[in-house]
């Protein structure tokens, strides 16, 4: 099947790429695009059947990361969306196509019911663990939203009127995997995960109707914001002498492992193929030089220059 991977960094590779062994081949290149011809290709109506997204990270040329991951502002996250809403849903396929937008975390917001511990272990290498744990609860409750000319108005959708209950099994992220494979008719069996494979059937079929919806709604991010000013990075600043945080805001522990994977990637390439990791002293070296978001853009940059 047709697929691709719209990255939103201009200076560092596709975050999943870097993180995953099996797509560091060169042969696999044309599968990875930036986020503009993903825009192009909604336009034209020629998107692949899977479509894989990635925002952007770190602060580049100015502007604020759209993850939605600490230290980045939530609202340039929800612009971030809205530019990709309004590609999908001006699109000529709009009929044929279906956004998932998945949030990895529950983003520090309170939940009054305690996952259960009704979850099937991944597999042998988690049954246990590390220190004796069986990967058997499920996490924290997380969104996910799903927008399609076939959903109706205003849909809330769980895996059971009782998701928590000790017999239910409630939808988490495996579900979306088992979903793409259900979708392609392919045997379930053929990812190794038993979390996976005990996914409810057919996932998410319920959510759909019949009929088209001929209306399209106009959404707009109604938050507003603006890149830190001259007073906010003092106040920064005055923070990091009391070890609270760094000018140009300190590192989160993602941006961390996008330097170190990064650096495996750029060494693979570097010895075509010969090397597959990065040494440990090269790693810790980046780890204590870059310790900001304006050292992390200096040092993309800089990399970015000599390739």
């Amino acid at each position: 099947m047709s697929w691709r991977v719209y990255q939103s960094s201009e200076m560092i590779p596709s975050l999943t790429r870097i993180q995953m062994f099996q797509l560091w081949d060169s042969l696999l290149d044309k599968h990875f695009q930036h986020i503009s011809r993903f825009i192009q290709d909604c336009a034209s109506g020629n998107l692949p059947a899977y479509s894989f997204l990635e925002p952007s990270f770190v602060i580049e040329k100015g502007q604020s990361a759209t993850s939605e991951h600490p230290p980045a502002n939530v609202c340039a996250g929800e612009h971030f969306l809205q530019t990709i809403w309004e590609a999908i849903s001006t699109s000529p396929a709009f009929s044929e196509t279906l956004l998932i937008i998945n949030f990895d975390e529950h983003g520090g917001c309170p939940d009054h019911v305690p996952p259960n511990w009704t979850a099937t272990s991944p597999g042998s290498d988690s049954s246990p663990g590390d220190q004796g744990f069986y990967f058997n609860r499920f996490g924290v409750r997380v969104p996910a939203i799903f927008a399609s000319p076939f959903i109706r108005e205003k849909t809330v959708f769980r895996a059971s009127n009782t998701p928590w209950a000790a017999d239910s099994v409630p939808y988490d992220h495996t579900s979306i995997l088992a979903m793409l494979l259900d979708w392609k008719k392919i045997d379930r069996s053929a990812l190794d995960s038993k979390r996976v494979q005990c996914a409810p059937p057919h996932p998410f079929d319920a959510l759909f109707i019949e009929e088209c919806r001929k209306d399209t709604p106009a959404l707009q991010a109604r938050c507003t914001y603006t890149n830190p000013g001259a007073c906010e990075r003092l106040v920064n600043f005055i923070k990091n002498l009391f070890g609270l945080c760094a000018d140009g805001y300190r590192l989160s522990p993602l941006q961390k492992s996008i330097i170190a994977a990064d650096a495996h990637f750029r060494a693979y390439q570097a010895s075509k193929g010969k090397v597959r990791y990065a040494s440990e002293d090269d790693i810790h070296h980046l780890l204590n030089t870059i310790r900001s978001e304006t050292d992390m853009t200096a040092h993309f940059e800089n990399v970015c220059h000599k390739k």
